[in-house]
C-alpha cells in the first residue's frame, strides 16, 4: 500500500491553494510591492518551484495514461497551430504551458480537500489589505463598478472559503469564522459592484450545493425534478424577474450592478449579450467552414481582430473543430453530469468539484480564455486523474466482488 506523508499531502494542498488564489494574488502584489517583476511572473514562478519541489521530495506524481494523452493531445493542436500562424498564438502557448499545464499538473499531487480551503481562506486573510485597497480604488465619483480582472480574482478564493463553511466548518474554528465573514464581504461586493460573469458563478454554486445536498443526492427525485423545472421557468422569465428585483430594491435606495446593466441592454442596445451575440456568430460561420478540424488555436485575433469567442464550447469548435471539440465538450458534460444528478459520492471530492465547476464552467461560457485558465485545466485535472481512476477501480472491486460470490 502506498504510503503518503502529511507533509506530501500539506504541500500538495497548497500548491492548488496557491493555483486558487493565482490572480487574486497577480491583482494584490503591485498594491503592496511596486518593482519592476511583473507580479505573474512571481505568482506562478513560486507555484512551479513549489511543484518542482515537491516533485523532488516525494517523486510521486507518476503519469496516468489517459491524462497525459489528453495533455499531449491538446499540445498536437497547439503546435499545429505555431506552425500557421505567428502571432498571438506564440504568446497563447506560453500562457497555456505557464497556466494550463500546471494546473493539469498540479491535479495530480496529492492532497486533501479541507486543508485547500482551509490554506486558501488564510491567504485570503493574509490579503486583507490589499484587497480592502483594491475594492477602495474602485470608487470613484463615475462609477463604483469592479470589473471583470478583480471580480475574477476575488471570487475563487471567497468561493472557497464558503466551501469550507458548508463541508467543512468547526466548532472554535475563531481565525476561520473570520474567513467566513471576510468572504460574506467580498462576495457581497461582488454581486452589488461585479460583473455578470462573476456573479452567475455564485449561483451557479448555490445550485450545484443544493442539488448535492444528501436530501436530494441519491437519485432524480421528485425534489430535484421541482428544482430544475422553477430553474428553467425562472430562465424563460429572467427580464421579468431582473425588472422586479431592481424595482423592489431600487424603492429601498439598493442597487445592484448587473441586474442594472442586463436591462439597460435590452431596453436601449437590444442585446442583454453586449455584443457577443455579433462575435458567437463569427464563431459559428468558421465552424461550419471547417467542421472537422477548425481553424486553429488562436485564430480569432489573426483573422477577425476579436480576442476569442467568450464561450467554451464556440472556440474549442471553432479552433480545433469536432477533432478538439468532442473531448473537451465532453469532458464539460461529463462534470455537470456529475453535479446535476449527484453522482458525487465522496464527500471531499463532491466539495471540491462544486468549488472548480462553480468558478470555472460559467465563466468559461460567457467571459474567460480557455487556455491561460489555469482554474479550469486544474477541474479537468481533477477529473481525469482522480475521479476518472477512482470511478475504474471501484468499478473492478465490484466486478470481482460478484465474481467471487458466484463462486
Amino acid at each position: 500500500m502506498e504510503h503518503i506523508s502529511e507533509r506530501e499531502i500539506r504541500i500538495g494542498s497548497l500548491l492548488a491553494a496557491l493555483m486558487i488564489c493565482s490572480k487574486l494574488l497577480n491583482t494584490a502584489i503591485p498594491v503592496v510591492y511596486s518593482g519592476g517583476i511583473q507580479p505573474g511572473i512571481i505568482t506562478m514562478g513560486a507555484i512551479w518551484g513549489l511543484y518542482f519541489l515537491y516533485v523532488f521530495l516525494f517523486k510521486k506524481n507518476k503519469a496516468n495514461l489517459f491524462a497525459a494523452g489528453f495533455l499531449i493531445y491538446i499540445l498536437v493542436f497547439f503546435a499545429i497551430s505555431n506552425a500557421i500562424y505567428t502571432d498571438h498564438i506564440r504568446l497563447l502557448t506560453l500562457h497555456f504551458v505557464e497556466y494550463g499545464v500546471a494546473g493539469f499538473l498540479i491535479a495530480g499531487t496529492k492532497y486533501n480537500v479541507e486543508k485547500i480551503t482551509r490554506y486558501t481562506s488564510l491567504i485570503l486573510l493574509i490579503l486583507i489589505y490589499p484587497i480592502i485597497v483594491l475594492l477602495q480604488t474602485n470608487i470613484s465619483v463615475y462609477s463604483d463598478s469592479l470589473g471583470m480582472g478583480i471580480s475574477y480574482a476575488l471570487l475563487p478564493p471567497a468561493v472557497t472559503a464558503i466551501i469550507h463553511l458548508l463541508y467543512f466548518r468547526k466548532r472554535n474554528d475563531y481565525l476561520m469564522y473570520a474567513a467566513y465573514l471576510f468572504s460574506a464581504y467580498i462576495l457581497y461586493q461582488i454581486i452589488v459592484r461585479g460583473i455578470r460573469g462573476s456573479i452567475l458563478c455564485i449561483l451557479i454554486l448555490f445550485f450545484f450545493v443544493i442539488l448535492n445536498h444528501e436530501r436530494f443526492r441519491s437519485s432524480f427525485n421528485i425534489r430535484r425534478g421541482i428544482i430544475l423545472i422553477v430553474v428553467f421557468i425562472g430562465l424563460l422569465n429572467i427580464d421579468y424577474i431582473f425588472s422586479f428585483i431592481a424595482n423592489g430594491l431600487g424603492s429601498l435606495g439598493i442597487h445592484i450592478r448587473f441586474i442594472e446593466k442586463t436591462i439597460a441592454l435590452g431596453n436601449v442596445v437590444g442585446d442583454v449579450s453586449n455584443g457577443r451575440n455579433n462575435i458567437y456568430s463569427v464563431a459559428i460561420r468558421d465552424f461550419i467552414d471547417s467542421p472537422i478540424w477548425g481553424k486553429g488555436i488562436g485564430y480569432f485575433p489573426e483573422l477577425h481582430g476579436m480576442n476569442y469567442p467568450h464561450n467554451i464550447v464556440l472556440q474549442v469548435l471553432g479552433e480545433g473543430g469536432l477533432l478538439l471539440g468532442i473531448p473537451i465538450i465532453g469532458l464539460l458534460i461529463r462534470i455537470v453530469y456529475y453535479l446535476i444528478f449527484g453522482k458525487l459520492s465522496d464527500h471531499n471530492q463532491r466539495a471540491y468539484i462544486i468549488l472548480l465547476a462553480s468558478i470555472t464552467i460559467p465563466a468559461a461560457f460567457v467571459s474567460d480564455e480557455l487556455w491561460n485558465y489555469q482554474l479550469l485545466w486544474l477541474l479537468f485535472g481533477v477529473v481525469l486523474k482522480q475521479l476518472i481512476p477512482q470511478e475504474k477501480k471501484a468499478k473492478l472491486l465490484k466486478q470481482r466482488a460478484v465474481e467471487e460470490y458466484s463462486i
